[in-house]
């Protein structure tokens, strides 16, 4: 294991620093919009322009790749997108969250094809499912740490940005210094969707039905995040959830059953029975 993971160490840390920040930014914009004003028909087309800017990162990044290499993209994509986190407490347009939105989906699109494209460029037929396994669980891992960390007592929302923003500079650091070979450049960006679909009809299907399933969910959980934050629900500790039913619980005559001889042992319930009665 350590030999195939060795060479692609730096990758993997610097995938984990970004998702990191990526994963408290994504918690932390919906929470923000509605905090800023922003209606839920605005707060969803944000996330649509996110998404929009993510496919079209996809479209875009192998150009950039193509031009100046896997290193160089990356570092210029997290580079950018440190940069645009700063921008969001800045700005209070709606308008701007769009075309702010939008370039994050592109950036963090990107950075995922790089880092993506490096790892199937440095696995073989016998460790590509054990790295790209590593992989989905250092990315869910680390999302959920950078969602926790909006648990931290920050003075003000613009420090939680800068957090983000922290990490995702920090991730370039890593790739940037590493000794292990960058892929090949791209030569050929063409994409072509008609021949994706002849090599592989049933790939096409489950990445659409995925993302369909997958980021709902995903949306429904930042509605939720969002009613949350508008109606200011307050969560009861569990001792006050539980006091009720202890209490009636402790009312509550219990049945209790007894083995009769006349009947060949079988139970029969007796009733009435005192709760600090005890069962011989």
């Amino acid at each position: 294991m350590l030999p195939v993971l060795i060479p692609i160490a730096a990758l993997l840390l610097s995938d984990a620093l970004l998702l990191v920040g990526h994963g408290l930014l994504l918690t932390m914009l919906p929470i923000a919009a509605a905090s800023a004003g922003f209606s839920d028909t605005q707060v969803a087309l944000t996330g649509s322009a996110y998404f929009l800017g993510f496919v079209s990162g996809c479209l875009l990044t192998p150009y950039a790749v193509r031009r100046v290499g896997h290193i160089r993209s990356f570092a210029v994509l997290a580079t950018a997108y440190s940069a645009l986190v700063l921008v969001f407490p800045m700005l209070s347009a709606f308008v701007g969250w769009l075309l702010l939105r939008f370039l994050v989906g592109a950036a963090i699109s990107g950075l995922y094809m790089i880092i993506e494209s490096w790892l199937n460029e440095r696995a073989t037929g016998e460790n590509r499912g054990t790295l790209l396994s590593i992989y989905t669980v250092i990315n869910l891992v680390m999302m959920t740490v950078g969602q926790q960390l909006l648990n931290l007592s920050l003075p003000e929302p613009f420090y939680v940005f800068g957090l983000a923003a922290i990490l995702l500079s920090l991730a370039i650091i890593p790739v940037s210094l590493t000794l292990t070979l960058a892929p090949v450049p791209l030569q050929n960006v063409k994409i072509s969707l008609r021949r994706v679909w002849q090599l592989s009809h049933v790939g096409i299907i489950g990445a659409v039905v995925s993302g369909l399933f997958a980021f709902t969910a995903v949306c429904l959980f930042f509605c939720f995040v969002i009613i949350m934050v508008r109606r200011r629900i307050h969560v009861l500790p569990v001792e006050e959830v539980v006091e009720p039913f202890r209490a009636v619980a402790e009312t509550t005559t219990p049945t209790v059953f007894e083995m009769d001889p006349r009947t060949g042992g079988e139970a029969i319930e007796s009733k009435n029975v005192s709760p600090d009665r005890e069962l011989g």
